[in-house]
């Protein structure tokens, strides 16, 4: 049976196992409430030892320097204005679904709208047919409200 290779990291392994000269107190038993506890000096890297050791003794740096502030109001906003149904406050935004071949035909016929030269979208076309059918349902005549979305007012 052949011997197995002697691995080379073992004695790097061995030397850092080794005790050192002075014996390492043990470290305080935490209080059992269930806190995580924090690491202890012996459990932190040499390297961020080292850091800490060099924060601690370097001086504190000096705040950076910091440009004047400019006028906090200024002539003109950058951007476009606010002017869409996004920004008014008469103008709720709302999610419905309707069947693709009904969005399809209301595409149409808007876009048919549009060449008569009434511009109309669909939040308006929405909005005039709910309130139609709220102004229904508490006892107005259909054909009023039905020929009053027909000549859309231009907004």
């Amino acid at each position: 049976m052949t011997e197995p290779k002697a691995n080379p990291f073992k004695n790097l392994l061995d030397s850092r196992r080794q005790p050192t000269d002075a014996p390492e107190p043990a470290p305080p038993t935490p209080p059992d409430d269930g806190a995580e506890p924090s690491p202890t000096s012996d459990q932190i890297s040499p390297r961020r030892k080292g850091e800490k050791a060099k924060r601690r003794n370097s001086e504190p740096s000096p705040p950076p320097a910091t440009p004047p502030i400019a006028d906090p109001s200024p002539t003109k906003k950058r951007g476009r204005p606010a002017t869409g149904k996004r920004s008014n406050p008469g103008w709720v935004g709302r999610t419905y679904y309707i069947q693709q071949t009904t969005d399809q035909a209301i595409e149409a016929e808007l876009l048919a709208l549009k060449h008569e030269g009434q511009a109309i979208d669909k939040s308006q076309l929405v909005d005039a047919l709910l309130m139609a059918w709220v102004q229904f349902r508490q006892g107005e005549k259909a054909e009023l409200l039905l020929r009053a979305i027909e000549q859309p007012k231009p907004e």
